[in-house]
């Protein structure tokens, strides 16, 4: 480190990148940066490698391997970029910069000229452009949506969903709906929603068409700005047996995914400033991405939160999304529990000073205290005054799974699912989050039924997986082996389904795949599959690490039907045990 720059004023520096506007909401790349200055300023640059950087950060087991995986070179590169980023605007003007060169991993720390003018450093930045301004709430308008057949019966069908839409968003706080005498005259003759909303003077207009594909109902919805340019979209195939249960689902599904969560704007006091449409439509496409569960989506989903955060003041949404993100991908194995412990937390508490009231940063609060901290008192008191302040189908879910999770109550449980599925009916989350609870409550019968078969839509591989488990429970091995043979390749990239295929097969008494062992695993997989070929001392071993590593899967252990035969044995009560305890450290009840 050249002798012009002092440890101190390196570090000065570090938390100047650490509290700015490009790393705020990157702790991933905030925990790699810092790790990298320290371990420079500690003389030990020159033994910085791709692995040890992954065994320190990224907690592998067995030990980060650079050859099947890619993490570190890949927040490497968003690093680089970042650091680029951050001096060329916001750090523009800062005494010391900080640099990883391409082909290192030691930091370099280099002094700079002082800007001759901050406020001109300043007036450079990324703009920060608020949502929101002075006013009596958001309006807008719900177009009849088109049958592309031109058949009257499904126009019929189009209009009365435009009916079911207009009726669910006007119950909206704070939304003001263009009335239905209104907006029907757009049913015929061409128009574009840059004149709808002009004329009918709203914030945003939803349009969309309906079309039959054999027993298939599809549905395309789209968002327009006042502007008129298309921001949002989404797509429902389902089958219309019941069309009348069929468009309510859709419409439901579409109003919560279109969920506007801003008290101010409840309040009545507030309303949307140009450009909030878009906000909101990133968001929008950002929780659709999470309803996936699947790690690209998530990923893709956690850049836009953290866009929105970034550049917009006072969109609560942007951290709230964050948070739920890290708590995701925590779930799937894919973080750490102190990292997204750290990310969830601070994303939520910066939701929270922007928004007190806002619904979904309470339920945040709720996810973190029952998925990350095992505490049963205040999870469920982050979820009644989230349901208080505007009840989502996320919340309602993710309290429905918590309550089996950590109360063991299945009834209570189903009942909640139940209420999430009212809210939201189309979902993959829902589909996953109902298999694991009727797995974990050994409903199995009911499980085989729901996502043993060949579903007529597609459904998520997570919840068929668990479908497949029911299937061999229940004496039905051929069709888990066809459900097998449709969803082994979506398994590979979910840490603790990673080894679902092969841990199926064995259980059949078949080969094992080809693939999928050299993949990156979570230690409750390797513990499932050592259970499904017999080797008890084996999976003891990675559910002891499981428990070490605090992963979410742990929890399982008091429930889960595969390590029945471990249940007696010292070693596994032991662990069992220090399940239980970390659940009991915040329980005031004394519920065991």
């Amino acid at each position: 480190m050249p002798e012009q720059v002092s440890r101190e004023d390196v570090l000065a520096e570090l938390g100047r990148i650490e509290a700015s506007r490009d790393f705020q909401d990157s702790g991933r790349l905030t925990a790699l940066l810092r790790f990298l200055v320290e371990e420079t300023l500690q003389g030990h640059g020159g033994q910085l490698k791709e692995v040890v950087i992954g065994n320190a950060l990224y907690e592998r087991e067995p030990a980060y391997d650079p050859r099947i995986d890619s993490t570190v070179r890949v927040e490497m590169r968003r690093l680089r970029r970042k650091l680029i980023d951050y001096f060329a605007g916001e750090g523009r003007g800062d005494p010391v910069e900080i640099a990883v060169p391409t082909g290192q991993y030691a930091a370099v720390f280099t002094p700079r000229a002082a800007h001759p003018a901050a406020e001109a450093v300043a007036a450079d930045a990324p703009a920060r452009t608020p949502m929101f301004e002075a006013g009596q709430g958001a309006t807008a308008a719900v177009l009849p949506f088109l049958a592309l057949s031109r058949d009257p019966a499904e126009q019929d069908l189009a209009d009365r969903l435009t009916d079911e839409i207009t009726f669910l968003l006007s119950q909206w706080e704070g939304l003001r709906m263009a009335p239905r005498g209104a907006v029907m005259r757009y049913r015929e003759g061409a128009h574009t929603g840059k004149a709808a909303a002009a004329e009918l003077g709203v914030d945003a207009v939803l349009h969309g068409s309906l079309r039959r594909h054999g027993d298939i109902l599809r549905v395309i919805a789209e968002l327009s700005d006042a502007q008129g340019y298309v921001l949002w979209s989404d797509r429902f195939d389902t089958p219309d047996a019941d069309q009348l249960q069929v468009l309510e689902r859709i419409a439901r599904t579409l109003t919560s995914r279109l969920g506007m969560d801003s008290s101010q704007i409840r309040a009545g006091t507030m309303r949307p400033r140009p450009g909030a449409v878009q906000v909101m439509a990133a968001v929008s496409h950002a929780r659709r991405l999470m309803d996936s569960q699947r790690p690209h989506a998530l990923q893709r989903a956690m850049t836009l939160f953290e866009r929105v955060a970034r550049t917009v003041p006072d969109a609560a949404r942007g951290h709230t999304g964050i948070a739920d993100c890290a708590c995701d991908l925590y779930r799937l194995g894919l973080l750490d529990r102190a990292t997204a412990a750290s990310m969830a937390r601070v994303a939520v508490q910066r939701a929270l000073r922007i928004d007190p009231a806002s619904a979904e940063a309470h339920a945040a609060l709720g996810t973190i205290a029952a998925w990350i901290d095992f505490d049963r008192a205040s999870a469920d008191a982050c979820f009644v005054r989230a349901a208080q302040l505007g009840e989502t189908a996320r919340a309602a879910r993710i309290r429905g799974v918590a309550l089996l999770l950590l109360h063991r109550e299945a009834e209570a449980a189903a009942r909640q699912l139940r209420s999430a599925r009212t809210l939201e009916p189309i979902s993959a989350h829902q589909d996953i989050a109902e298999a694991i609870s009727l797995f974990q409550s050994r409903q199995f019968e009911v499980l085989a039924e729901r996502f043993g078969h060949a579903p007529r839509v597609p459904a998520a591989a997570e919840a068929r997986y668990y479908g497949a488990l029911a299937l061999l429970e229940i004496g039905a091995p051929q069709a888990a082996r066809d459900v097998l043979a449709e969803i082994a390749d979506e398994l590979v990239d979910l840490p603790d389904l990673a080894l679902g295929a092969a841990e199926i097969a064995a259980r059949l008494g078949d080969p094992a795949p080809a693939a999928g062992e050299a993949m990156p695993v979570s230690h409750f997989a390797r513990a499932t599959l050592a259970m499904a070929r017999g080797r008890h001392a084996e999976a003891l071993d990675a559910l002891a690490a499981c428990v070490a590593r605090e992963d979410l899967a742990r929890a399982w252990l008091r429930t889960d039907r595969r390590f029945d035969p471990l249940r007696g044995m010292t070693a596994f009560e032991a662990l069992v045990a220090a399940v239980r305890d970390a659940a009991a450290r915040h329980d005031l009840s004394g519920e065991g």
